[in-house]
């Protein structure tokens, strides 16, 4: 009888907050092939890690699209990307619509006001509404489909607003802590959920800690959490973790 292959706890997490590298196996930088701080099944991470090579290292461009498994244009999107939001312009998005191409977002406007005027109305009545109004033909289900999407959409989690803005540099500030000759002592809080879950657990768990328990990097660097901070890290890891499944990519 065929075992089948044991998932890596790691994988899963990855994947439940859509921030699994589908190439990972393309990843040929040294630190991700060496360190498991530097995880190529970490699509935030490594994105983030190309950028470095080339701003903070001054490997070209070429050398580190190669080095990262992705082709110019997505380096150069993912640059721009980083450039206008931050951290979290390099989180993937949703492709393509799930639902309905009839379905638009004024069609559903239009549902939704209907029933907020008039809550009795029924779902086949809507559909009739729809179709004297936009002289489209549509079925009862894919129209209560589509609204209880919308509705999960617009009840979850929003992604990129669990990043807070100085993600990038609470993460340089970590990252010399995760080298393995360097000295643990002083290092700020969440190596282990790093380890354990990815990096957009870890600063989405961070922007849970209070402004007061920040100090500064012990090298004069930005500031990161200090280790009276360490539980409720990990307590917000956990947190986000169990709403990843619904996660919004805004």
């Amino acid at each position: 009888m065929t075992k089948r292959p044991q998932r890596h706890p790691k994988t899963e997490d990855l994947k439940r907050t859509g921030t699994l590298n589908p190439h990972a196996e393309s990843v040929s930088d040294p630190l991700f092939q060496q360190n498991p701080f530097f995880d190529p099944r970490d699509l935030l991470q490594t994105r983030y890690e190309m950028l470095r090579r080339h701003t903070a290292e001054q490997m070209s461009i070429l050398e580190a699209a190669a080095a990262f498994g992705v082709s110019r244009p997505t380096f150069y999107q993912a640059q721009a990307s980083f450039q206008r939001s931050g951290l979290a312009g390099l989180l993937p998005t949703r492709r393509g619509p799930k639902g309905g191409h009839k379905l638009t977002s004024e069609v559903l406007d239009y549902v939704a006001g209907l029933r907020e005027s008039e809550p009795q109305l029924t779902t086949v009545q809507c559909v009739q509404a729809v179709q004297e109004r936009f002289a489209m033909t549509i079925h009862r289900r894919s129209l209560e489909r589509a609204l209880a999407r919308r509705k999960k959409k617009t009840a979850g989690p929003d992604l990129k607003s669990s990043i807070p803005a100085d993600a990038a540099a609470a993460y340089e500030a970590l990252r010399p802590y995760l080298i393995p000759s360097a000295d643990q002592s002083g290092a700020p809080p969440g190596r282990a959920v790093l380890l354990r879950h990815g990096m957009l657990v870890w600063v989405g768990a961070l922007k849970q800690v209070p402004a007061s328990s920040v100090s500064p990097h012990p090298a004069g660097g930005p500031p990161v959490p200090s280790e009276l901070s360490r539980e409720r890290v990990q307590v917000m890891a956990g947190l986000i973790l169990h709403q990843g499944k619904d996660l919004v990519y805004a």
